[in-house]
């Protein structure tokens, strides 16, 4: 239990940090498959020693993760829920939005103050959150619940990750056969009618040195693999976690970036439980 809950920290912390980074070389194939990426995003600071996942580090760790995180948007799902909730805009709230990304940028804003900015602009109904929710199981990756399934197997926790609604993402997390408490996005508040009204960002709060306990956490003493389509400081944002881009959804032909790339969840499976 005292693994788990180090686990759980080691997820929660993630939140806290959480901005975008500018796209790599691969932006045209990304453009294609989601038009938000198009939009400018927030560029993040050097990660220090946080470094990208390599066969390497993974011999030399001597040891699989503790803890896998899977970005749900253009990774366990094939629909982006920022794309999905921006193509339902009119154009006015499209150019709002790149407008606001772009301030973002330029003031180097943090995760919290970027997504409640966005939520407010794009202001999702409940209503159409559960519609977002079906979109996301319909669009189900295939193989991503036999990984999951076979990840838990083999001792390793999965969790969920969104920018958008942990609302959204029930249906995902139920095939999945992850708890609801495992799922790392904003909790979106509405009204009597479903008009949404807020956001909480508050239960992924942790010291960065403290574990879910409480306690003082050893360096190094748990292990966590994020997996998406794109590096931000939310991912592996420390030297003990790693990251594994996931190309089965949004292409990245051409990238020389030294990022471990898998295209399928049975690649996925090998590449963690090697």
């Amino acid at each position: 239990m005292a693994t788990i809950r180090r686990i759980r920290g080691s997820v929660l912390r993630f939140k806290q940090v959480f901005c975008i980074i500018r796209p790599s070389s691969d932006t045209n194939s990304r453009q294609q498959a989601n038009p938000m990426e198009s939009v400018p995003e927030l560029s993040t600071p050097p990660f220090g020693a946080a470094a990208s996942y390599s066969a390497d580090r993974r011999e030399a760790a001597g040891r699989r993760p503790d803890g896998v995180v899977l970005q749900v948007d253009a990774t366990v799902s094939g629909v982006d829920g920022l794309a999905w909730l921006a193509g339902r805009r009119d154009a006015v709230t499209a150019t709002q939005l790149a407008e606001l990304q772009q301030t973002a940028a330029t003031q180097r804003w943090g995760w919290a103050d970027l997504t409640r900015a966005r939520l407010k602009l794009l202001r999702p109904r409940r209503a159409e959150v559960n519609e977002l929710g079906a979109a996301y199981l319909a669009a189900l990756v295939p193989g991503a619940a036999e990984a999951a399934q076979a990840l838990r197997r083999a001792g390793v926790a999965i969790s969920l990750a969104s920018d958008v609604a942990a609302e959204a993402l029930f249906g995902i997390a139920t095939a999945l056969g992850i708890s609801p408490n495992e799922l790392y996005a904003p909790r979106l508040r509405f009204d009597a009618i479903g008009a949404y009204v807020g956001c909480d960002l508050n239960t992924a709060r942790m010291d960065d040195v403290l574990d879910a306990t409480g306690s003082p956490a050893p360096a190094g003493s748990t292990r966590t693999t994020f997996v998406g389509t794109r590096r931000t400081a939310v991912f592996a944002p420390r030297l003990t976690d790693d990251f594994i881009a996931f190309s089965g959804v949004v292409a990245r032909e051409g990238v020389t970036d030294g990022i471990l790339t898998v295209a399928t969840f049975p690649e996925l499976i090998e590449v963690v439980l090697r």
